[in-house]
């Protein structure tokens, strides 16, 4: 027999039974480090007990809601303010993505594999060259126009000494949205970008 409590919705209550906070921490983490490491660090610093198979289920279900997060459209009222400004722009770049060797694409896990990794020597950091799988990014920004006389555009490349402190602030964006995958293919990527901006 299973019971209903009406009021649990309304306080959003984590269908885990860990807190929003502690799920929030633990991705934040997952990102940096391995699960072990993650349960490890969070019982240093808070004293809960996590196994690994728990801080797995905790990252897959944080991952899952992703594209259903960049699907949500922005509030009605910034929507308006987005509407509004003259200009519309869609900005498109690139990001490279350390990576677990088994998560590799193929091409580029043989060529990790075949490459013997070398310690650093000193101070030098570690190379990544066949580590990285490449994120598309992209995005879209509603901006006021910006006029700049040629005297703006030449302070920009002088010397910051030669510089005036009272500069004419650029307009902000409005309804800045950005979303980016290693899953998809960059061409479904910044189709999603135009098809944002349409």
């Amino acid at each position: 027999m299973s019971s209903v409590f009406p009021r649990d919705a309304q306080l959003n209550l984590p269908a885990q039974r860990y807190s929003h906070r502690l799920q929030k921490r633990v991705a934040a983490k997952a990102a940096k480090m391995s699960f072990d490491h993650v349960a490890d660090d969070i019982k240093t610093a808070t004293g809960v007990r996590l196994g690994k198979r728990q801080v797995e289920e905790i990252v897959y279900a944080a991952a899952q809601d992703v594209d259903a997060l960049y699907a949500q459209p922005c509030p009605e009222d910034v929507q308006q303010q987005a509407a509004s400004k003259p200009m519309q722009v869609l900005p498109f770049d690139g990001k490279g993505v350390v990576m677990r060797t088994e998560a590799l694409r193929e091409e580029t896990r043989k060529r990790a594999e075949a490459s013997a990794p070398k310690a650093p020597r000193g101070l030098a950091r570690q190379d990544k060259s066949h580590r990285t799988r490449m994120a598309t990014v992209a995005g879209i920004d509603h901006v006021d126009r910006h006029m700049r006389s040629p005297h703006t555009v030449a302070q920009q490349c002088a010397p910051l000494r030669l510089v005036p402190r009272q500069r004419q602030a650029a307009p902000k964006p409005v309804g800045k949205k950005r979303w980016a995958s290693l899953d998809k293919s960059m061409h479904t990527v910044i189709d999603t970008g135009f098809a944002e901006g349409q």
